[in-house]
């Protein structure tokens, strides 16, 4: 086997480095936008105080972000996806690239399967990048949907939440669109099981 390319293999570990942060990000995000969505059904005009400079923000402004947001990380966790993939065929040299990563992320270590395992476990692996992210953007459409319901029970919303919610909308539609292609390529992988 080939040495990899230096310059790709540095590329590499940065992107791998990066996709773990990212993942954390969008599990605390996705914990914090499910809670501050629970309890502002109770309290439905409850300001967010911001820990550390005490600043109080709109619930319904924090909350229309959500969507957006989230979206915003799923993009990035797919780019990165794309990016590895990419690293991997332009520069690792027939490596799997497993070698080189110095920075698993929890679902790379959660759900490892070595390249002696049965290919069920290798081929839910992959999948697991692709449950996760159609989690946070159905965690998304939960948002959209009770901000629709907030909005009908407490009249027209301001022009910026509406710009903000336009904005996650357009984003969340690309977000799905690179999660449909994970999902496509997970059940294109799925289909390699039964050749044989």
């Amino acid at each position: 086997m080939t040495e990899p390319d230096r310059h790709w293999l540095e590329r590499v570990k940065a992107i791998g480095a990066t996709q773990a942060r990212y993942l954390w990000v969008l599990l605390v995000l996705m914990l914090f936008y499910a809670a501050l969505q629970v309890e502002t059904v109770s309290l439905p005009a409850a300001p967010v105080k911001v820990p550390i400079v005490g600043l109080e923000i709109s619930s319904i402004v924090v909350l229309s972000s959500g969507p957006g947001v989230l979206s915003l990380i799923v993009m990035a966790i797919a780019g990165s996806m794309r990016a590895l993939r990419r690293g991997r065929e332009a520069g690792l040299a027939g490596h799997t690239g497993e070698e080189f990563d110095l920075h698993p992320n929890v679902i790379d270590l959660a759900f490892y399967a070595p390249p002696d395992s049965a290919s069920v476990f290798v081929h839910l692996a992959r999948a697991i990048y692709a449950i996760f992210l159609t989690l946070a953007l159905a965690e998304g459409m939960w948002l959209v949907r009770h901000m629709l319901a907030r909005q009908l029970v407490y009249g027209r919303p301001s022009s910026y939440i509406v710009v903000v919610e336009v904005l996650g909308a357009l984003l969340w539609i690309r977000a799905t669109w690179l999660v449909v292609g994970l999902w496509a390529r997970s059940i294109r992988d799925y289909s390699t099981l039964y050749r044989n």
